[in-house]
């Protein structure tokens, strides 16, 4: 008997440290993210105006729904094929699949852009279209087989890299005076490409697999698409308040309201920080307890995210012109109405990590579905007489109705052994996979 605890204290403390580790890991991630957010949107900002800024927000609204079809779904469901599986065995099949649902995004996008983005031109778009599908979808697959390889803190560094190149061709074009969408496009485009490439060979190579494309197989692409339209749904709901403002071409309020959203998600980091290294000790079954960690953490990230919107409340004024200047002097009341759902963001994430972990991901996805169909509704009815105000409205609505229907789910379903357990990241909107 004494054996078995013992047994236990170590692989809970190996487990522990594993936690940490890859907390530490994501944590550098997450700061990595946070420089290059902040230098994007502060040259962009300043450089672009907030028309254009606008315009760039909403086209990546759309191409981060191409992101959720091409490469997010399928990385993730291979993440879960491959672990306890030989990767050079399943990684051919992910390779076809890849290519497959990369063709289906490119397609839908393309057709929604001149209704949904109608201030970009259609070449600027493929560009940036091009960039994210090609380039930095070849970085994330490589990540992707590094973390099945030799576990997330190996991946780190090729996570990073789609952010550095975006800073270096930002900062290049702005220093050059010739930063514009088409530009940026055109630049960001070759440098993606040729990073993507490099980085997807070397890899493949270190690991000795083998880079020819297998047979699809059905079981694949089911779990693909499951994970899919779960993120795809998270999406929508967070990015379905620009598309509608961009579809009625409300020009510089577009802007406006994404630079002011935009320092919402700088407040929103640590909190995301704190989901993600979490994650995995959700879906331990050895951890178990998940709705009582989930209402602790909510409970506890409320305590910073409260400070967080009094601090975005007061410091609006000075933050704003400071980063991205006085042009957007317009967005300070604009972040000011939407300071308090960084309330409501640590109800949503836990509540999310904790129905993963009790084998709820459908039940999850019909809440999304649930909030992002109501979001629509009240954007399309209040946006083109409201403007941001009637986004706002919206934004609140969606949040809240999501996490009524979370919680309610979540309270109401009792602890089951987990069927599968994913190793991996939480599934959530990663805006750094489709960050302008």
């Amino acid at each position: 008997m004494s054996i078995d605890i013992t047994g236990r204290i170590r692989a809970r403390l190996g487990g522990a440290r594993e936690t940490v580790a890859d907390g530490a890991a994501g944590l550098v991630n997450e700061v990595g993210t946070l420089f290059a957010t902040i230098v994007s949107f502060s040259l962009l900002g300043r450089r672009l105006g907030p028309s254009d800024y606008g315009s760039l927000v909403a086209m990546y609204s759309l191409i981060g729904i191409a992101i959720c079809i091409a490469y997010i779904g399928p990385g993730l469901a291979m993440l879960q094929a491959a672990m306890g599986a030989n990767l050079r065995a399943v990684a051919g099949h992910f390779f076809s699949e890849q290519m497959l649902f990369s063709g289906l995004a490119f397609g839908v996008v393309v057709v929604l852009a001149p209704v949904l983005v109608p201030a970009v031109p259609l070449t600027t778009f493929l560009m940036f279209l091009i960039a994210e599908l090609v380039g930095t979808a070849l970085v994330t697959l490589a990540a992707n087989l590094r973390i099945v390889a030799s576990g997330f803190r190996s991946a780190v560094k090729l996570q990073l890299i789609p952010q550095i190149i975006k800073v270096v061709v930002i900062a290049a074009l702005a220093i050059d005076g010739r930063l514009t969408l088409a530009s940026y496009g055109l630049v960001y485009m070759v440098c993606s490409m040729l990073a993507g490439v490099s980085i997807f060979i070397t890899v493949t190579r270190t690991l000795g697999i083998v880079r020819r494309p297998k047979a699809i197989k059905g079981e694949h692409v089911r779990t693909t698409l499951s994970i899919s339209s779960t993120i795809w749904a998270m999406g929508l709901h967070d990015s379905g308040d620009k598309l509608v403002m961009s579809a009625n071409r409300l020009g510089a309020d577009v802007g406006l309201y994404a630079a002011a959203y935009r320092l919402l998600s700088l407040g929103n980091i640590p909190v995301n920080a704190l989901a993600t290294s979490s994650y995995r000790s959700f879906l331990d079954p050895a951890v178990g307890n998940q709705k009582r960690r989930a209402l602790q953490f909510s409970l506890l990230a409320t305590l910073y995210t409260v400070c967080a919107a009094i601090g975005v409340i007061l410091l609006a004024p000075i933050a704003l012109p400071i980063l991205v200047g006085d042009k957007f002097d317009g967005s300070i009341t604009m972040a000011r109405w939407l300071a308090p759902l960084l309330i409501t963001r640590p109800w949503i994430m836990f509540a999310s990590n904790a129905l993963a972990g009790l084998d709820r991901v459908h039940a999850r996805f019909l809440a999304h579905c649930t909030s992002a169909a109501v979001g629509m509704v009240v954007y399309i009815a209040l946006i083109p007489s409201m403007s941001w105000r009637g986004a706002i409205i919206g934004s609140y609505v969606t949040d809240l109705v999501l996490i009524a229907a979370m919680w309610i789910i979540l309270v109401r379903t009792n602890p089951a052994p987990m069927v599968h357990v994913f190793d991996g990241m939480p599934i959530q909107p990663e805006e750094h996979h489709a960050q302008a």
